[in-house]
């Protein structure tokens, strides 16, 4: 998963941005691109340089908040086919499950969920490579663009909102809550935007033409692009995010990935791997994950979050993977951060 990319409209939103904040932001807009292979926007670049570049962008610049005022500000990422079926549908809802639909089109290894009960709408998004941390400028920078959606179809849903970021507030170092006008919960499984679920049968403000003919091009490309990802990255990518529903099972992947239990564990033996080995390593990763995160959640959250029965057993896998226990994991990796002391 390592190899995760991300649609280069995403800098040249950054870039549209950084021009027109002067000296809001301080910074050239080549910043952004700094040890990028691709600058055009019909290129793609790897998605943890990236992150790791809003990271440094917006520590240089100082100014709490810039990445969500450029998700904001945003409109190369609108402008191509994924923005265009977005933006073509009738409700909010409906261009919302289109975005998650498409979603891995603009952006690899990536859950982006849309859940919706009698009196909420929930809109997750969470980069699934555990490795690709710290991420919370880039969190920003996303629910800020999916934000503009929510507020231009549905202002007065707004007032109620409630943005969740995973990263913590000692990381985040101000108070997040005026810059986004509206009730922030920091330390969160994922990046989420909740908002009155009425909201959904809203008119699309920012509209564009309905083609089906672009709704099927897309079709075929979202289907072109999952068939031609290696097997192991789409099962490492189906168990990450398993693990973020709790369920993260042989049963579960297969029917995921739209094949029987028995072709998947022969498909994968062809390339020299079990299902056993990849959810343990997948699990491995994401308690390292979480565990990175300081004392955000105990060890028996993490256990139960990524689909162990105890603690004990947990503690066992985690010691035999990392050779150290997950506590003293945990305060060495701590140590490293400066954003923890």
């Amino acid at each position: 998963m390592s190899n995760a990319y991300i649609n280069a409209t995403a800098i040249a939103d950054w870039r549209q941005f950084l021009n027109a904040a002067g000296d809001v932001a301080r910074l050239p807009s080549g910043a952004l691109v700094e040890g990028l292979d691709a600058v055009s926007e019909r290129e793609s670049v790897a998605l943890g340089k990236f992150v790791s570049n809003l990271e440094k962008l917006a520590e240089t610049a100082g100014a709490p908040g810039i990445s969500w005022s450029a998700g904001q500000s945003a409109r190369a990422s609108m402008d191509g086919p994924v923005g265009k079926a977005v933006l073509s549908a009738r409700t909010l809802g409906e261009g919302l499950l289109r975005l998650c639909e498409f979603y891995h089109l603009l952006q690899d290894s990536t859950l982006l969920k849309l859940e919706v009960d009698e009196q909420w709408a929930v809109l997750s998004y969470k980069i699934l490579d555990p490795d690709i941390w710290p991420r919370h400028e880039d969190a920003m920078y996303t629910l800020g663009i999916f934000s503009k959606l929510i507020k231009a179809s549905a202002p007065g849903a707004w007032p109620d909102a409630e943005v969740s970021f995973e990263a913590e507030l000692q990381s985040v170092r101000r108070e997040l809550g005026g810059v986004v006008q509206a009730r922030v919960v920091y330390g969160a499984w994922a990046n989420s935007i909740r908002f009155p679920a009425s909201a959904l049968n809203m008119p699309l403000a920012i509209n564009a033409p309905q083609s089906d003919a672009l709704l099927a091009e897309i079709s075929d490309r979202a289907s072109e692009k999952l068939l031609s990802t290696p097997l192991r990255t789409r099962v490492e990518q189906s168990v990450f995010a398993a693990i973020e529903e709790g369920a993260a099972c042989e049963e579960i992947i297969a029917r995921a990935l739209g094949v029987s239990e028995r072709t998947l564990r022969r498909q994968l033996a062809e390339e020299g791997a079990t299902f056993r080995k990849i959810l343990e390593q997948c699990r491995m990763r994401a308690a390292a994950h979480y565990l990175r995160r300081t004392n955000a959640f105990t060890l028996s959250e993490i256990a139960f979050r990524i689909g162990y029965s105890d603690q004990s057993n947990f503690t066992r896998a985690f010691s035999r993977w990392a050779g150290v226990a997950p506590n003293a994991w945990r305060r060495t990796v701590a140590s490293d951060d400066p954003a923890s002391h």
